[in-house]
């Protein structure tokens, strides 16, 4: 009796998902690349090594690396197709388990990520590389190197994901499914003049339709992305009245520029009016200064008082115990009190409070921002939104 091996539909990367722990004569594999990818898997897995007797278009011959072992498969290619049949096969070691070598023949980076593919997938969070050693050592009794257990890592999460140019070319559709799934989801793609893609935007309904609640100051930054075409992942979120976080729009860009951060805040625009109680927090970045002056003119611009104060840090280090008042300051409720500690600040140090003031105490300070940043002070929204997204 045959039996026809099952895989996913849609996947070709089906190594990691195909039971192997039986063999018998008769068992059928999809081909012979197929077949020699599971009979590796099946070795690291049942601690033994192997090496290829015979090897051809027609047959595949297995022996147990110690000549004196019983242990040998044989299997030839099917009629009329691509399939490999088990003709025969003998599962019995007749050799010593203590001779088997640590340093596995057969444990390629390939071959462990198909034992380790399923901690990859469904959103889990990777496993490091370290980690992954510590599974191979203690579950297969496999010793490999830091290198190979980050390769592994690279080809499991593959496995699990697919590689990043399946996914670029899948995102249209993509896209479409979420816009007809999630009424009122605004998506954008934007390709260079080789059709090649350069801008992707999403907004879900569900957030648009919720920032009517939310309070009206929106923190927006860029995160690395680290797959093989590197990019930034644009996020713009707010807060609401529980000091909760909310995601508003992604976008994926090739960097942090004038254009791309054009693009992203054009797209915002069809979906957050530009308006004069509308505060955006972010760096001084001047790509994002210049984006927003054109396409946000009655919104106010407010700088991140993190960002600010870490540039303080290195610029005045003599006037450090100045620093405090200037946190204060930015936090005051009331012009009055923000006058008060500024004085102290100007007087302190002329240079500091000279730099502060051309900074434009709108953009840093609470008390004469023309718009309510409620307490908002800083992007540590949109940080904190891509730090959550960070390992996926």
């Amino acid at each position: 009796m045959t039996t026809s091996v099952g895989y996913p539909s849609g996947s070709s990367h089906s190594t990691g998902l195909i039971d192997v722990d039986s063999l018998f004569c008769g068992k059928l594999f999809k081909d012979k690349t197929e077949m020699r990818s599971q009979m590796r898997m099946y070795a690291v897995k049942h601690s033994f090594e192997f090496h290829t007797f015979k090897s051809d278009n027609k047959r595949y011959v297995l022996k147990c690396i110690d000549e004196k072992c019983s242990w040998r498969l044989r299997a030839t290619k099917a009629k009329a197709s691509d399939s490999f049949v088990v003709r025969k096969y003998i599962s019995q070691h007749s050799c010593d388990s203590a001779l088997r070598n640590v340093s596995h023949r057969q444990a390629s980076a390939r071959t462990l990520a198909g034992l380790v593919s399923n901690h990859f997938a469904g959103g889990k969070l990777p496993l490091r590389p370290k980690q992954l050693m510590e599974i191979f050592r203690n579950d297969h009794g496999v010793g490999v190197s830091y290198s190979k257990a980050w390769r592994a890592q690279e080809h499991a999460s593959e496995l699990a994901r697919g590689i990043p140019a399946d996914s670029y070319e899948v995102l249209p559709s993509w896209f479409h499914m979420i816009e007809k799934k999630n009424p009122g989801t605004i998506t954008y793609i934007k390709a260079d003049s080789d059709n090649k893609f350069r801008y992707g935007f999403l907004a879900f309904g569900a957030s648009i339709r919720g920032f009517k609640l939310m309070r009206k100051v929106i923190s927006i930054d860029g995160a690395h992305l680290k797959s093989k075409y590197k990019g930034t992942l644009l996020a713009a979120s707010a807060q609401d009245g529980n000091f909760q976080l909310y995601p508003i729009a992604f976008a994926v860009v090739d960097s942090e520029n004038d254009a791309s951060w054009d693009c992203f805040l054009r797209c915002l625009k069809t979906i957050i009016p530009d308006e004069e109680n509308l505060v955006f927090v972010s760096d001084r970045a001047s790509s994002i200064a210049t984006a927003l002056s054109v396409n946000y003119v009655h919104a106010h611009h407010g700088i991140c008082t993190f960002h600010l104060q870490k540039n303080l840090e290195t610029r005045f280090r003599a006037s450090a115990s100045l620093l405090p008042i200037v946190h204060d300051a930015s936090r005051a409720y009331t012009q009055y009190d923000f006058d008060y500690l500024f004085t102290q600040i100007s007087n302190g140090d002329p240079d500091l409070g000279e730099y502060l003031w051309q900074a434009d105490i709108r953009k840093w300070s609470r008390a004469y921002s023309p718009s309510n940043r409620y307490n908002i002070m800083t992007y540590n929204c949109a940080e904190s939104i891509n730090s959550r997204l960070k390992e996926t």
